[in-house]
């Protein structure tokens, strides 16, 4: 799988990541099984990229994702766990923002 070594990771890792059966790359490359369609969310999502992607429907990984600029990347990074920040918490750094942008250098 070209995503797994793009992102450095093996398929054991990805298997723990995902919460998914040992066997599962066993069954879909060599039994030629298909993953069901939740297996297909979440690998996509563990990839940050379509399930139209994940098909060989589309050559773009991430065609309706827009690109999210350095400078936010950067601070994206520095707070782990991230992804699991409320509404609340996504508002107040907003606000944060704003102030931070809003001050001279």
């Amino acid at each position: 799988m070209i995503l797994i070594k793009e992102h450095g990771i093996t398929k054991n890792k990805l298997l723990t990541d995902l919460k998914l059966g040992k066997n599962s790359f066993v069954d879909w490359e060599k039994r030629g099984t298909i993953p069901s369609g939740e297996t297909f969310n979440k690998i996509a999502d563990y990839f940050n990229v379509t399930t139209d992607y994940l098909l060989g429907k589309t050559d773009d990984p991430n065609p309706q994702i827009l690109e999210v600029p350095k400078a936010l990347r950067q601070v994206m990074v520095a707070f782990e766990g991230v992804e699991e920040l409320s509404q609340k918490q996504v508002e107040k750094i907003a606000e944060y923002t704003k102030f931070v942008l809003s001050q001279p250098d």
